[in-house]
């Protein structure tokens, strides 16, 4: 019997170097198939842990996440703000916005994803905290900047928010660049002048926002849950194939 084990991210880096990061990193020798949400996950497990795998990309749905009409004024910068979970890096664009605030007055920062009681956030801002997808959606489409960070996979946001016509920055990362590229996204290195510099200088370049709202646009429209479905089933399929055969 062939056994698959489906991975969304590198669990073990989920906890500090311990008992628990150890258990997960012990999972992926059990000898099972990894299907994992990526290519560089694949590559990852595949190198460290000699683990065989078979990514899946990511597709974002078209029905919900789309651009809908500029009803806000103003210039407007959301932030993917998720505190309880770190490889969000929530500190780090925190401490990089607020540089930004400095730089561009007019600005509002939008954060979602999660509570940020208990935080002091010293510049104009609003917390939306979790929403559902179609209010997600139409809030992506008020503003003129998303920032994502990712210390490990990648999140979905950052197809959905392209999808809304958003330009996306980004840290510059191998498990960022398996998906986002410097013509579809803004990549910044992953300090607090990089990414402030990434985000002001991309408010004060608007061809190139309008570049990356094009080229995003585009890339969200190439993304399908369908094709990424067909795939799934055709992995799934050749592994049956394999185990009847031995």
């Amino acid at each position: 019997v062939r056994r698959c084990y489906f991975v969304q991210d590198l669990e073990s880096l989920f906890e500090p170097a311990g008992s628990t990061s150890a258990f997960c990193e012990a999972t992926y020798r059990f000898g099972f198939h990894g299907i994992t949400a990526g290519r560089w996950l694949a590559d990852k497990l595949a190198a460290d842990y000699g683990m065989p795998t078979s990514p899946v990309g990511f597709a974002c749905d078209r029905a919900i996440y789309q651009p809908y009409p500029r009803t806000e004024t103003g210039r407007r910068v959301l932030f993917y703000g998720r505190p309880s979970t770190y490889r969000r890096a929530f500190e780090l664009g925190l401490i990089a916005l607020g540089k930004v605030a400095e730089r561009h007055k007019d600005v509002e920062f939008v954060f979602v994803g999660g509570r940020l009681d208990g935080y002091r956030i010293p510049f104009r801002h609003r917390c939306e905290g979790v929403l559902d997808f179609p209010s997600l959606a139409r809030l992506y489409s008020q503003c003129d900047i998303a920032v994502v960070l990712s210390m490990s996979n990648l999140s979905l946001l950052p197809l959905e928010l392209m999808a809304c016509g958003v330009p996306v920055v980004s840290n510059r990362a191998p498990c960022t660049e398996w998906l986002l590229s410097d013509r579809i996204a803004q990549l910044v290195s992953p300090t607090i002048d990089g990414i402030a510099e990434g985000v002001s200088s991309l408010l004060e370049d608007e061809p190139r926002r309008l570049m990356l709202r094009r080229a995003g646009l585009e890339a969200a429209q190439n993304a399908s849950w369908e094709a990424e479905g067909d795939r799934l089933a055709n992995i799934l399929s050749s592994l049956h194939e394999g185990a009847s055969r031995g």
